[in-house]
Formats: C-alpha cells, structure tokens, sequence
C-alpha cells in the first residue's frame, strides 16, 4: 500500500517516541487511519499497542488486520476491565415499576408513571438535564 506524506510522516514520528509517550491520530472515517496504524506496528514488532474501538465489528475485523503485538478493544470492554472488576462494582439493568417509583416517591400511580416516561425519554435523548425536556 503506497502511503501518503502524512501517513508517512505519523509512521516515521511513531518509531521516535519514548516509553508512555502517545500519539493521537484525529481524522475522518475512511481516511487511512487504520491503514496507518497497521504500518506503525508492522514497523514496531518490539512494542505493544492498544486499538480502541467503539463497538465490537470493529474490534473483530481489527483482530484479522492487526499482528499480535496489538490489542484491540472496545472503550466499553476497557473500562469495564479495568474499573468494574477490579472494584468490585456489580452492573445491572434497573428497571422500575410505576408502583415502586409511586411508593419511594409518595406519588400516586398515574404521576409515577409519567415520571418513568420522562426519565426514559430523558435518558434515550442528547440532553444534559431533565429540565430540557
């Protein structure tokens, strides 16, 4: 693959840094970013790096591409793996009935329902406070 001066440039930075040293590759989607970081770890067998993706095709078509000194993951697994186990942290899906909410509330039925439905809207939505909505 014929690389363009840029990505010749990020692969050539690449060998020059330093333990714990990083670097960040911005671009757009179908760019050659992927492209450029398979020839920064062909290039640098002696070294360990971490792909993180955003969801989990991408970590699996990243494992095909990608030698063995390159561990891909997703941001979700990363945090996960180093946060919730290790903290002992237990994740589960909570799901609330309008009669609990009504009763921890002291709402009636029909006002712990809408309060539910508001709450699900808020957190499905891009909003950054319930007033928002």
């Amino acid at each position: 693959m014929l690389l363009s001066d840029e990505q010749l440039k990020i692969v050539e930075i690449s060998k020059k840094l330093t333990k714990n040293q990083i670097l960040k590759i911005n671009a757009f989607a179908g760019t050659g970013k992927t492209t450029t970081l398979m020839q920064i770890t062909n290039n640098i067998l002696d070294r360990n790096f971490l792909y993180l993706a955003f969801n989990n095709d991408i970590v699996k078509d990243a494992k095909k591409k990608f030698k063995g000194n390159v561990v891909p993951t997703t941001v979700n697994s990363l945090a996960y793996k180093n946060v919730i186990i290790p903290n002992g942290y237990n994740l589960a899906k909570q799901s609330f009935s309008a009669f609990y909410v009504g009763e921890i509330l002291s709402i009636d039925f029909s006002d712990a329902y809408d309060v539910l439905r508001i709450y699900s809207m808020f957190c499905n939505s891009d909003y950054k406070t319930i007033d928002e909505i």
